[in-house]
């Protein structure tokens, strides 16, 4: 099995493991969008469309944090609001899992790319 596909199956296990009771207790996945995107040294600060405002420690995602602010500053909301992609970082991650406290998976491989 590639690594692509290891990391998709992690993922998935977090998922289960963190149980987004949130989304099951009845709030509506689309107001899981973001409309504006604050990252500092130390914060990835998120406004949604409905109003509120995530906030979480980058130790939740090590890619962030162990980047250059200049990486770190160059993301833009994708797929309507439901994602966020930093392009020289090639990593995304999605509102609803940053809403719902989900880190990033454990050892998580950001070498060179698995061979096809």
């Amino acid at each position: 099995m590639g690594s692509g596909v290891t990391n998709c199956w992690k993922s998935r296990e977090l998922l289960k493991k963190f149980n987004l009771k949130s989304l099951k207790s009845g709030m509506n996945s689309s107001d899981l969008r973001a409309r504006e995107i604050r990252i500092t040294d130390d914060t990835l600060a998120i406004d949604l469309m409905d109003g509120r405002t995530v906030s979480v420690p980058l130790t939740y995602y090590p890619t962030l944090l162990h980047a250059t602010p200049e990486e770190r500053s160059d993301c833009a909301p994708i797929g309507a609001g439901y994602g966020i992609e930093w392009c020289r970082l090639d990593y995304h991650l999605s509102v609803e899992g940053i809403v719902g406290g989900i880190p990033e998976a454990p050892n998580l491989d950001r070498g060179a790319p698995a061979k096809r």
